[in-house]
Order: C-alpha cells, then sequence, then structure tokens
C-alpha cells in the first residue's frame, strides 16, 4: 500500500514538474501553491529526490508567483513553529527579504547551517534579519562577524541573546580600535571577560572608560599605567619600523646607482620575506611613490602588476613568478589553470614595454589620479 502511495506521490511530483515547464504563466500561482501543500501534506512520505526537485520548481517560480502569496504562506510556517515542513521553509527564508523576514526572524525550523548559507550567499537585509534572532548559536554569529558589514556587526553585538565564542569576542575587541561603533556594544555584552575590557580601555573614550571601572574588576590605577606602557611601545615600534625603512630605503638607493636593482633581485626580496625591500625596490625601478606601488602591486587580478613589470623589462618568467607569489600572500591559489596562464603569459607577451611606461605616468604624478589610471591600465592591457 505504502509503495503505490509513494508511487502516486513521484507521478504528482513528475505532473507539477511538466507543468513548470510548459510556458503558459496564467497557471504559476496555483502551482507554487500545489508544490507547497504537497510539501506540507505528504511530508514524510516524499523521497530525497523529489524534494529535491520540487525545491527547485519553486525556486524557478519564485519570480512569477505574486508576492502577496509568498508572503502569506511564509507567515503561515512562523505560525506553525516547530512543525512547519523544513524544506518549504527554507525556500521561503531564500526568497526576497519581504517574504524572508519573519521567518529569519522567529521561525523555530531553520538550523544553524540554513542560516550559515543564507549569511554567506543572500543579501545584506537577510544578515541583518538573522542577527536579531534569538539565542543564536557561535557558529552563526561568527558567520555574521565574518561579514565584516559593521551594521550588521553592530546588530549582532546589541542582540543580548546572541552566542559569541571567545575568539570571535577577542577578535571584536581588536577591531573596536578602528570601529568606534563596536565599543559600547561590545562592553555591554554581559560574557565580555575583564582582560578583554581591560584592553579596551586603551582607547575607548573618557566616558566608556569610566564604564568599565564601574562595571568590571579593574584597578583604575593600574589601567591607567597599563596605557602609558602601551604608548611607550607603539612609539617605540614606530620608531624602529621608520630605522628599518630608513636603512632599506639607504640599500635601495645604493644598489640603483650601482645599477645592481634588478627584478631579479626584487624577486629574491619577496621570496625571502622582505618586504619593505621589495616595495621600495619596485617603486624605485618604476618611479612610483611607494604608497602608490602598494596600490599597484596588491590590486586584485594581475594587469597592474603586469604593466608595472613590463614597463622596468621583467622577463615574463620573472614576472610571473612575483605575481603567483603575490597570490600567495593574498592566500588565493598560486596553481595557475591552464586557461589563466595562457591569458597571463598572453597578455604579458603582447604588452609594448613602451606604452606600459606610459601607463604608469598617472601614477607618478597624485594620489587623486590612482583610480583612473588603475582603469586605464586594465583596459590597456585587456585590448593588448
Amino acid at each position: 500500500m505504502a509503495s503505490s502511495t509513494s508511487v502516486s506521490i513521484g507521478d504528482k511530483v513528475r505532473g507539477l514538474f511538466r507543468l513548470a515547464q510548459q510556458g503558459d504563466r496564467s497557471n504559476r500561482s496555483q502551482l507554487y501553491t500545489d508544490i507547497a501543500d504537497l510539501f506540507e501534506i505528504h511530508d514524510e512520505e516524499i523521497s530525497e529526490r523529489e524534494r529535491i526537485l520540487m525545491r527547485d520548481i519553486m525556486r524557478q517560480l519564485t519570480h512569477e508567483v505574486e508576492m502577496s502569496l509568498r508572503i502569506r504562506l511564509a507567515e503561515r510556517m512562523v505560525a506553525q513553529k516547530d512543525k512547519a515542513q523544513h524544506d518549504l521553509v527554507v525556500v521561503l527564508a531564500n526568497d526576497r527579504i519581504e517574504v524572508a523576514h519573519p521567518l529569519l526572524v522567529a521561525s523555530e525550523v531553520l538550523n544553524d547551517k540554513d542560516l550559515v548559507d543564507i549569511v554567506r550567499h543572500r543579501s545584506l537585509q537577510h544578515q541583518l534579519s538573522i542577527a536579531v534572532r534569538h539565542d543564536l548559536e557561535e557558529d552563526v554569529s561568527e558567520a555574521l562577524v565574518e561579514t565584516e558589514n559593521e551594521d550588521v556587526i553592530v546588530t549582532l553585538l546589541c542582540n543580548q541573546s546572541a552566542n559569541f565564542s571567545q575568539e570571535v569576542l577577542a577578535h571584536l575587541v581588536e577591531e573596536s580600535e578602528r570601529v568606534d561603533r563596536y565599543q559600547r556594544p561590545l562592553l555591554h555584552r554581559h560574557e565580555l571577560p575583564t582582560p578583554l575590557a581591560e584592553k579596551m580601555y586603551g582607547w575607548v573614550s573618557e566616558t566608556l572608560k569610566q564604564y568599565i571601572i564601574e562595571n568590571f574588576d579593574v584597578d583604575p590605577v593600574e589601567l591607567e599605567g597599563m596605557v602609558e606602557e602601551t604608548k611607550d611601545e607603539l612609539v617605540e615600534e614606530v620608531k624602529e619600523k621608520s630605522k628599518k625603512v630608513s636603512a632599506s630605503q639607504a640599500l635601495i638607493d645604493k644598489l640603483y646607482n650601482a645599477g645592481q636593482l634588478t627584478p631579479t633581485f626584487l624577486l629574491k626580496a619577496l621570496r625571502q620575506g622582505e618586504i619593505t625591500l621589495f616595495e621600495l625596490g619596485f617603486a624605485k625601478l618604476t618611479r612610483v611613490p611607494p604608497s602608490m606601488m602598494r596600490n599597484l602591486i596588491y590590486q586584485p587580478g594581475s594587469e597592474n602588476l603586469a604593466v608595472s613589470c613590463k614597463a622596468i623589462g621583467m622577463d615574463r618568467s620573472v614576472f610571473l613568478a612575483i605575481y603567483k607569489h603575490i597570490r600567495m600572500m593574498r592566500d588565493q591559489n598560486t596553481d595557475l589553470t591552464d586557461e589563466e596562464t595562457k591569458r597571463v603569459n598572453g597578455m604579458y607577451s603582447t604588452m609594448d614595454k613602451g606604452e606600459a611606461d606610459k601607463l604608469l605616468g598617472p601614477w607618478r604624478q597624485t594620489a587623486g589620479s590612482a583610480a583612473t589610471a588603475s582603469e586605464t591600465m586594465r583596459a590597456s592591457a585587456r585590448v593588448q
């Protein structure tokens, strides 16, 4: 008996699929409703293959069905609480935010994996809706923090029921030195440990310093001493860095004047982790200011780096080695596909050294022209 029922449902699913493939748009809403009803009424009898097919049909129909109907269905799923059908809720939660919002905020059916997937693949509005959910688990909070969107993170921090791992809290404390908006909601987190609050004391406003003193078990005199020590350490770090840059620049100037500053030296410096020497040397050879050169060589893609390398007459093999190493520094795969290798090699081989040198002109002038220069270089490289 169960077998004939299963066959009957399978036939019905295939029939709905055939209807979805037809060009007739008049019955789309009814088709959408029929699939939703099938999910709700025969949930336990639907095979995994049929589930996948039904979810695909609903996603295809989404933009052809009135939003009011999808919103009503979403509200019905919220009202059913933990009895709502999971596949149906997931489809609706990935719909436009007008449909998805009530489910993202309150549905008990969505699990952590569903929520993390939506955070990573849907819109800012979807992320904000999830950020206010009650009792968010640590992995969902971490996914929201990974968006690096300040509005999302502030919303999440203000959600006192959200759970954070100590690693994520420590990361946000570090970020709060740069992003003032994180400071107050972080200090109001009930789980923020005293050592992290003490760390924040070094950069928050006087009002928040007073809040730390009043709400955490800290010694104000000791905190002020720590702040002064940190200031002294930062001053020393700046001095040491300045000395290193000066020494590196002196070496680059000496090699350049002796005719020994070569592309091979740049590659060797890069491979040995001497990034400052690499950057200063590249800037010297291209006659582009060091700060501007960093924008050139570290931007995504190969066009700007290729133009810069071609302008100083760098051999293609050295350019390719530098390109791969910079990809590695960006945590990108250094194993280029055949298509990527062909594209990069082809671009470099057909590029003219004189034209490449001209394209560096705007970068040698003012910082304000950087964006225009970058786009011009990319366009020229693509044409060549």
